[in-house]
């Protein structure tokens, strides 16, 4: 009898225990989940988590505000989406809205897929990461500094291109491995012969080839490798300007300076007339010194 009662005592003990152990789990696991959340709420990205079947579960302030306020717990992602369309929340998407929509949820099916997509005024970084339970999480970060900064850069390129492509003189501009990257209209103009040879993405030295084939180059002949090289090692010298006669008669001053980065800027003036008049004065002071010899 004394035995039947301590084993239902100790029966009701380790009851009592298990269920001390499952209030203090739950305890646990409420706390770290109340944690979780608050730190989720408090990040700098943009959160959303979904479920498995694509509907929202969390999100934090931040997503929110770039979601403009259509965000709800229980809604489909591609409705959210909607929503946020009719908000004009991506400008990106407006007259193309459906296959906006579409492309949208490839990425998101694909997942790990980083992505830039303008949301309002600001930029995010977007990226989608699924769970082993088949939810979704998505991170946004705000990148709208750097863009704007890529914005200027590029606006400023674009006015340098503008700029250097009406400029008199012929300017061509390559890479750390001599490939052509701007070469402007000018430059183009006065090689019209070997034009496909002045393209982006060209090497300066095909550019030069091309002109030896066809003569242009008259120090050239007869000694075309020797010229090659003598020609690239003064282009890497920077040691500046050289006169260059062309086989046309066309008379140019290069000078050619080496970037920071590697790569070459080269400047060309034609000196034609410059030149054709100092052969004309010399041929003229030539005259009158025979002159003065025939009166001696």
């Amino acid at each position: 009898m004394a035995n039947r009662q301590s084993a239902r005592k100790t029966a009701s003990l380790a009851r009592g225990l298990s269920r001390l152990r499952r209030a203090r789990r739950r305890h646990v696991d409420d706390a770290t989940d109340a944690l979780l959340r608050t730190a989720i709420k408090s990040l700098d990205e943009n959160f959303l988590l979904c479920d498995r079947s694509d509907r929202v579960v969390l999100f934090n302030r931040r997503f929110a505000e770039s979601a403009g306020g259509t965000v709800m717990v229980g809604q489909r992602f591609e409705d959210m989406l909607r929503a946020m369309l009719a908000l004009g929340r991506y400008p990106d998407a407006v007259g193309c809205e459906e296959a906006w929509i579409a492309a949208r949820l490839a990425a998101r099916r694909d997942g790990n897929a980083g992505f830039e997509v303008r949301a309002g005024n600001r930029w995010l970084q977007v990226r989608d990461h699924h769970t082993p339970d088949g939810a979704t999480i998505t991170v946004g970060v705000d990148i709208s500094n750097r863009k704007q900064a890529e914005l200027q850069a590029r606006a400023a390129g674009e006015r340098l291109r503008g700029a250097l492509e009406h400029l008199g003189e012929l300017i061509c501009l390559t890479d750390a491995e001599d490939r052509i990257v701007l070469a402007n209209q000018r430059f183009v103009e006065f090689n019209a012969q070997v034009s496909a040879y002045t393209e982006p993405g060209r090497f300066y030295s095909e550019h030069l080839r091309a002109g030896i084939t066809l003569g242009q180059f008259p120090d050239a002949v007869g000694r075309e490798e020797a010229w090659m090289a003598e020609r690239l090692a003064v282009r890497k010298s920077s040691a500046g300007p050289v006169e260059r006669r062309r086989q046309d008669g066309r008379w140019l001053m290069v000078d050619e300076q080496v970037l920071p980065d590697g790569g070459i800027i080269s400047y060309g003036i034609e000196i034609t007339a410059r030149k054709r008049a100092e052969e004309a004065l010399a041929a003229s002071e030539a005259r009158l010194r025979s002159l003065v010899n025939l009166s001696n």
